[in-house]
């Protein structure tokens, strides 16, 4: 059984702090493969910021990366994307395989917006990696899901137990993002 890491988003543009997150993710939680599931609309975001999907997917395929990361465009082109149906989609079409969903802590502010987000953390665990935010700060996790965080020196338990469960994993906080880029505000 392989375990998968998964992160999904826009990567409008994909840049060096998917990489980190995904190296970290890929020897923290010892995963086999990081998927990174480009999505063609968020609902949560406006996109007509977007480039083109097929764009977006050349652009993070083509960016140096170690060989364990995938890129994956599992959606159709044009359609809302909610993560619900892409995480039973792939439960269900990639049976053989175990799945961690990983996502940067800047998601925490509204992923109580996520459509069926509870249902979410029942079916995958979930693996948040810092940025910038205060990871203190009260978020569905912590209110309703406190019981089955696991604690990080015990992160390797994250692909072995049945949802729901997560973590956060420690690492640098990444003070990088898509929007910066694309607004030229970061050096990089």
């Amino acid at each position: 059984m392989a375990v998968i890491g998964l992160i999904g988003g826009s990567f409008n543009p994909a840049h060096t702090g998917h990489i980190e997150i995904s190296k970290n993710a890929f020897k923290s939680l010892r995963l086999d493969e990081v998927w990174w599931i480009v999505s063609p609309l968020n609902p949560l975001k406006k996109n007509s910021e977007l480039k083109n999907i097929n764009e977006r997917v050349d652009f993070a395929r083509k960016l140096n990366k170690p060989d364990f990361i995938k890129v994956k465009l599992l959606e159709n082109a044009g359609e809302k994307s909610y993560s619900i149906n892409l995480i039973k989609k792939l439960l269900s079409t990639f049976k053989e395989h175990k799945f961690i969903w990983l996502m940067g802590a800047d998601n925490l502010a509204n992923f109580n917006r996520w459509y069926m987000y509870e249902e979410i953390i029942n079916l995958i665990n979930i693996a948040i990696f810092p940025r910038n935010e205060d990871l203190g700060l009260p978020n569905v996790f912590n209110e309703l899901y406190n019981d089955s965080q696991i604690k990080f020196s015990e992160i390797n338990k994250l692909s072995n137990i049945n949802p729901p469960a997560w973590s956060i994993i420690k690492m640098q906080k990444i003070n990088i993002s898509s929007t910066a880029i694309r607004n030229g505000t970061h050096n990089q």
